[in-house]
């Protein structure tokens, strides 16, 4: 029995890992949207920004430079449409458990999509890292490593900082 309760907890938390809504005015729930064309503009152009800084840290000469932003980018754009699946997810789940929680079968499907698609995000770091290692050493993979955590950081700070919704790494826990 108390195996059972870990594994639950382990997997749920695993499925709550990102926050499960942004909050807008006074607590209501957005629904999961893909980013508008403006706000994929400008994911590109700080993506770009991030890359340059990049390159002037790892000292990367014209085309190692390019070929990381290239890389970047096309990563990125994956990495959105999963996150957009997951939100989506996430908030359909606390749905299904508010409303409908001997609907057992259809709360197993969703973590069981959820758990998919954070494999599928490992699957994508670990296929970016070796892209990446194609063209970077890696004291370099490892560095941008570094900078893209410290990035993430920065604007997380920023975000609470100006009291915005949690953004992702932001741990929040649906009340059922």
């Amino acid at each position: 029995m108390r195996r059972v309760s870990i594994l639950g907890i382990v997997v749920l938390g695993l499925a709550f890992a990102a926050p499960l809504t942004a909050q807008q005015g006074r607590g209501r729930q957005q629904r999961a949207r893909p980013p508008s064309a403006a706000q994929s503009r400008q994911a590109e152009q700080l993506l770009n920004r991030f890359s340059r800084r990049a390159a002037e840290a790892l000292q990367l000469n014209e085309e190692t430079a390019r070929g990381l932003t290239e890389t970047m980018q096309r990563f990125r754009r994956e990495r959105e449409t999963l996150r957009v699946r997951q939100q989506s997810l996430r908030q359909e789940l606390t749905l299904v458990v508010r409303r409908t929680p001997e609907d057992e079968g259809r709360v197993a499907e969703l973590l069981d999509e959820l758990l998919e698609l954070g494999v599928r995000s490992a699957e994508l770091d670990v296929i970016e890292q070796r892209e990446l290692s194609e063209f970077l050493s890696p004291i370099q993979r490892a560095r941008l490593i570094y900078l893209r955590q410290r990035l993430a950081q920065q604007a997380m700070e920023r975000q609470r900082m100006q009291g915005g919704p949690p953004q992702r790494g932001v741990r929040e826990i649906p009340s059922f």
